[in-house]
């Protein structure tokens, strides 16, 4: 909590902001806060050090913004980046914070992925599951191994 309060504290003073939270730039890796400046990305967690761009972008890549630049969904990696070629990993899972209290779902539904998952782990069949929600049978692994990753972390 210490360093994200600097973080928040370092944008609160770069950009004149009450709200550093509601900065449009304002992003993450998951491990720290990222502004975006005049095309570059600066790493507030680390007081403006320059990122590296191309590395970072195939995480933003995974968050869908409304037409004023706030983050609406995120679209969470349910494989290693490093196993697939980026621009094949599917979206199935989204974190909308309006759907499931931000839990993650199957996408375009309200089914919380633990839901399936659970019931996988129960002994169902993903076909049958698949049935049982009306989804895609890829719908029903992608939510099986996002629970089991975040399970097994």
């Amino acid at each position: 909590m210490a360093a994200i309060r600097r973080a928040v504290q370092w944008i609160q003073n770069r950009y004149k902001t009450d709200y550093p939270l509601l900065h449009p730039g304002l992003a993450t890796d998951g491990l720290s806060l990222l502004v975006e400046e005049i095309g570059h990305l600066v790493n507030a967690s680390e007081q403006g050090q320059a990122e590296m761009r191309q590395i970072i972008d195939v995480y933003l890549r995974r968050i869908a913004r409304d037409p004023s630049g706030k983050p609406q969904l995120f679209y969470p990696f349910t494989r290693d980046v490093r196993e697939s070629f980026v621009a094949d990993l599917p979206r199935h899972i989204v974190i909308d914070p309006a759907v499931a209290y931000g839990r993650p779902v199957i996408a375009g539904t309200r089914i919380p992925a633990a839901v399936i998952a659970e019931r996988f782990a129960a002994g169902d069949a993903p076909e049958m599951l698949a049935a049982d929600y009306d989804i895609r049978l890829e719908d029903v692994h992608e939510a099986i191994r996002i629970r089991h990753d975040r399970i097994a972390a």
